[in-house]
């Protein structure tokens, strides 16, 4: 496991993001002594860190709400190898006064530990 503590998210971004993914909890994300951690904090450490990502893969304009199911499915293995499992929903608000093709959508983005997965005899399990 790789430790990484970087005052810059971009140096960090640059680590991560420039090669492909690696396996779930890779990397330890450690933060400052003198930040409280708690889960508002981690939530914002984690979406930065993501957006971040898809900028660097996807371009500077992309948005949440731009990014793809595939993309997603990309982002997932990237923030595994952080600890951290990507979880994500979409919503389609319905406005009577937009056609179809212009309803809104609108994503809901949460992060959970990632667990590993340890058959009985104590070895990890690998999918």
């Amino acid at each position: 496991m790789d430790t990484i503590q970087s005052q810059d998210i971009k140096s960090l971004i640059d680590i991560i993001f420039s090669k492909p993914p690696k396996p779930p909890c890779t990397y330890t994300l450690m933060l400052p002594e003198t930040v409280v951690v708690n889960q508002v904090v981690m939530f914002q450490l984690l979406m930065s860190f993501l957006i971040a990502g898809a900028k660097h893969l996807y371009g500077n304009q992309i948005t949440p709400e731009q990014i793809s199911e595939k993309q997603f499915e990309e982002l997932k293995d990237y923030i595994e190898s952080v600890g951290y499992m990507i979880r994500y929903n979409y919503k389609y608000p319905t406005n009577n006064n937009l056609s179809p093709f212009e309803q809104p959508r609108i994503i809901n983005i949460w992060f959970e530990k990632y667990i590993q997965k340890i058959d009985c005899h104590g070895r990890k399990i690998h999918y």
